[in-house]
């Protein structure tokens, strides 16, 4: 959220880049994956410390409403958007505790 008016004007760097690295197909969408996986796995961890099975699936959640959120962000130039997003992810964890 902090980054919200960075965001608004650029998106999301790390989404940006997986995404046109995709369409290359020399090995590159792999290495952004990569980047992409260590955010995934240190989601998972936080919600592993909770005590959550589910973990993984949980983990899943905040990173993909962060790509949209900034995603939409960046489209209608509103850093509202992934503002607000933020905040309810962070009600939602909550809720998890």
């Amino acid at each position: 959220m902090e980054q919200r008016d960075l965001t608004a004007r650029h998106g999301c760097p790390t989404g940006s880049l997986a995404s046109e690295l995709d369409e290359r197909g020399d090995g590159l969408d792999r290495a952004v994956a990569g980047v992409m996986a260590r955010l995934l796995d240190w989601a998972e961890g936080q919600f592993a410390a909770m005590g959550r099975d589910d973990a993984r699936e949980l983990a899943v959640a905040p990173l993909g409403a962060y790509q949209g959120a900034a995603l939409l962000t960046n489209t209608f130039r509103d850093p509202g958007l992934v503002e607000a997003e933020g905040r309810h992810l962070e009600r939602w964890i909550d809720t998890l505790a």
